[in-house]
């Protein structure tokens, strides 16, 4: 018995196909629709028109659909790990030593939650002031910035808020925030309507 994604599949040409398995790898329409064949001048409309494809759509859903389900990826497992980076501490990585010197703690020291917040660890050797050679541990944690924006998407956090205001408060409003009187605004609506 064949299964939907397979029957989803066979509705799609080949060029279809591999766009949608090339979309799911970086969600980039331009640039699966070039990994999947068509023409770079093109690549750009061919993967707009794709995504709009109701086929291509279903194609989609059910494909990303059995990677979450293999990778048991939930909602609450982004959140946990965005967690780590928005709550990360650089201090979680290091240990001062008795003269005071800073030095990065071995990984099987570092709690599990601050090992995620990492996103690179480079060494360096460089010449020491004194003629010697000096390791330099450059550790670079992810973006908090990013990942806090991520956390306020996933909860809805930046979705429009409607007010609702008569056209006396808006100019009442607008003119607290220019500082001048309400008499002094222009146009000012004599009567009580609702602005939205």
């Amino acid at each position: 018995m064949a299964s939907e994604h397979d029957n989803v599949q066979k509705r799609l040409a080949p060029m279809q196909q591999r766009f949608v398995e090339e979309y799911l790898v970086d969600l980039n329409a331009t640039q699966a629709a070039i990994r999947a064949g068509y023409s770079a001048k093109t690549a750009e409309s061919c993967g707009s028109r794709l995504l709009i494809n109701v086929k291509v759509q279903a194609a989609i859903a059910v494909r990303r659909e059995r990677l979450l389900k293999r990778t048991e990826w939930t909602q609450e497992r982004v959140v946990r790990q965005l967690e780590s980076i928005v709550e990360s501490d650089i201090g979680n990585l290091f240990e001062a030593l008795e003269s005071g010197r800073l030095v990065i703690r071995s990984l099987n020291n570092i709690p599990a939650e601050a090992r995620r917040a990492i996103a690179s660890i480079k060494v360096r050797r460089i010449m020491g002031a004194e003629g010697q050679f000096v390791e330099v541990i450059e550790c670079k944690l992810w973006d908090k910035l990013a990942a806090i924006d991520q956390l306020n998407r996933i909860f809805g956090f930046y979705k429009p808020t409607k007010v609702e205001l008569t056209a006396t408060e808006a100019a009442q409003e607008l003119a607290r925030m220019l500082g001048v009187s309400p008499e002094q605004l222009p146009n000012v609506p004599a009567a009580d309507t609702t602005v939205h």
